[in-house]
């Protein structure tokens, strides 16, 4: 009878640990969640799952997948250890409603589905205050503009979390309708509301629309991070992290915490363009709030003299265009002066909410006579989106008085024999006779020659020699475009030119690879110091405050990252050629 209760004992044993085997447990770490913003799946296998992991294709569907970590978790109980395995997915979902995440798999072990609601950002602020919040808002100045004409898109972010991330991006699946050009640097502001500090990131844009009719001004797609130090693992289970199978740096944690990736998007509005007006007829279009044009000699009237070259610039200054809109100056013709107009010098710069572009024309002038002459007008027809008027720029003509110049004619011109005065020699001046050379012998014609060629074939020895050395020297190295835009954003202080030349020089400097932000190039250069001024450089984009950036420090540590990286591509260079010797 013992041996039969023994027995069901151990078989009851067995059946536990198998059962407690091959366990799959799914679990959200929060539910709801905003739309836009991460929530994480843990997966937990009892066990160790070997090469066996989950199949994360299948959350693909409903959810944007940003990063899968895994990690050992040890439990002891009554001097028995248990492994658990663990997977962590962040995700976010793009749209609201009710979702199910499906029944993943490790082996012959599965989990259970699990639902999920997404819920707008504003629904989420009441039912969790004090969870992560972010909500954005967009607004147009007009709705209803002219083709080309300049309309004003705010784009604005509200965080009560510290939010990083590159500047929004227009997803526009058709590039001939819109011109965008961001109107200057975003705004940050803090404010306290229910006691709670808020912050506002808004960003400006300028949008010229290229077509007329019904037109969709494309959504607004903002993707950044925030640090989560709840999320993370504590300070000594990160200095432990070698032991526990999770990599930091891999997984996006930083010594405050965790990044947690968001997404954030304003939807597309509609508008209605209008035509050109028939008033215009067929002239440039040029919709503007202002246009003038003035040269610099309203400001000092030179003096004309005839045959003496007089140079005037121009300038064509119109508010609300960019700089492709600018029409062509067209100079009239000027009876007894010719003019030559040179290349214009064109520009766009932002005055506030606009974008001001400007044309300058050097002109030179040369009066073929003397006298009074007149310098026609100059007139740029222009549209004014205020009074729904055409207007016209005008530059007044001017009247000029030409003053003779230095004459020439045909009998001051002495030819030049008649103007040479026969040789004579002074009172005091001796000439020397002249005296005739001793005639030279063969021998010294032949031993001349023999010089000579000895001579030449030494020249061409050093010369050959000269040559091979200068090609194993090492030529002096010189700034790229890329890099030297870099050194002068930064004695600049254009953080946002920065930024931009950073990431021109990282798509140039490693062409195979997709870089779309400054943590990519981060990854890429793989210098901890490089990293470390990039993340003050993304931080001081969206801050108040930009004492963290310190130009000096972020030059040092990107020069040594750039010789560093030229340093590997020349050993990768010389390394084939050797192999195959």
């Amino acid at each position: 009878m013992k041996k039969w209760i023994w027995l069901l004992i151990s078989t009851l044993f067995v059946c536990e640990s198998a059962l407690a085997a091959d366990k799959l447990t799914a679990k959200l770490n929060r539910n709801p969640v905003p739309v836009g913003e991460t929530f994480v799946l843990s997966l937990e296998y009892d066990g160790d799952p070997g090469n066996k992991k989950p199949d994360f294709a299948l959350l693909s569907h409903d959810f944007t997948v940003y990063m899968v970590s895994n990690s050992y978790k040890g439990i002891y109980t009554n001097g028995n250890m248990k492994k658990l395995y663990i997977w962590n997915v962040t995700m976010t979902a793009d749209r609201t409603g009710t979702f199910t995440i499906p029944s993943l798999s490790v082996g012959k072990a599965k989990s259970l589905p699990l639902t999920v609601r997404v819920v707008a950002a504003d629904n989420q602020r009441q039912a969790a205050p004090d969870a992560p919040k972010f909500s954005v808002s967009r607004s147009i100045s007009n709705s209803s503009p002219l083709v080309q004409q300049q309309l004003n898109y705010t784009f604005k972010i509200t965080a009560k979390e510290a939010l990083q991330g590159n500047a929004p991006q227009f997803m526009s699946a058709d590039g001939d309708e819109w011109i965008i050009r961001a109107l200057g640097d975003p705004v940050v502001s803090t404010r306290l509301k229910d006691g709670v500090e808020e912050r506002e990131i808004t960003f400006n844009y300028a949008l010229f629309p290229q077509k007329s009719g019904n037109l969709q001004i494309p959504e607004v797609r903002f993707e950044g991070y925030y640090i989560d130090p709840d999320s993370g693992r504590h300070s000594m289970q990160r200095l432990l992290g070698a032991f526990s199978g999770l990599n930091d740096d891999a997984f996006g944690l930083d010594m405050f915490g965790r990044r947690v990736p968001i997404v954030l998007k304003a939807g597309p509005i509609s508008i209605k363009v209008g035509k050109i007006p028939a008033a215009n007829h067929g002239s440039w279009w040029l919709p503007a709030q202002k246009a003038e044009i003035y040269s610099d000699w309203q400001q000092k009237m030179p003096t004309f003299k005839s045959g003496e070259a007089v140079s005037r610039e121009v300038y064509l200054k119109v508010d609300g265009v960019i700089d492709s809109q600018l029409p062509e100056i067209r100079f009239p013709d000027i009876k007894g002066m010719k003019q030559y107009p040179e290349k214009p010098v064109i520009r766009s710069e932002v005055n506030g909410d606009n974008v001001v572009s400007t044309m300058k024309i050097k002109t030179v002038y040369i009066p073929e006579k003397s006298g009074r002459m007149t310098i026609p007008e100059i007139a740029v027809n222009w549209y004014n989106i205020n009074t729904r008027q055409m207007e016209k720029a005008i530059l007044p003509a001017v009247d000029v008085e030409v003053a003779p110049g230095v004459a020439i004619t045909p009998s001051s011109v002495v030819p030049e024999e008649k103007t040479k005065a026969a040789y004579a020699p002074a009172k005091a001046e001796t000439i020397p006779e002249a005296v005739m050379p001793a005639p030279v012998s063969g021998w010294h014609l032949l031993a001349a020659f023999l010089g000579g060629v000895a001579l030449s074939l030494l020249a061409v020895v050093m010369f050959l020699r000269l040559s091979a050395k200068q090609k194993h020297e090492k030529k002096p190295a010189r700034l790229s475009g890329q890099r030297s835009g870099i050194v002068q954003a930064v004695r600049n202080h254009d953080l946002r030119s920065v930024r931009d030349n950073v990431l021109a020089w990282a798509r140039k400097t490693f062409p195979a690879a997709e870089v779309r932000n400054l943590d990519d190039v981060a990854a890429l250069a793989e210098d901890r110091d490089f990293t470390v001024e990039l993340q003050k450089l993304q931080k001081a984009l969206y801050s108040v405050s930009q004492a963290d950036f310190d130009s000096s420090t972020f030059m040092e540590t990107f020069t040594r990252a750039a010789k560093r990286r030229t340093k590997q591509k020349k050993e990768n260079e010389r390394l084939l050629p050797r192999l195959y010797q």
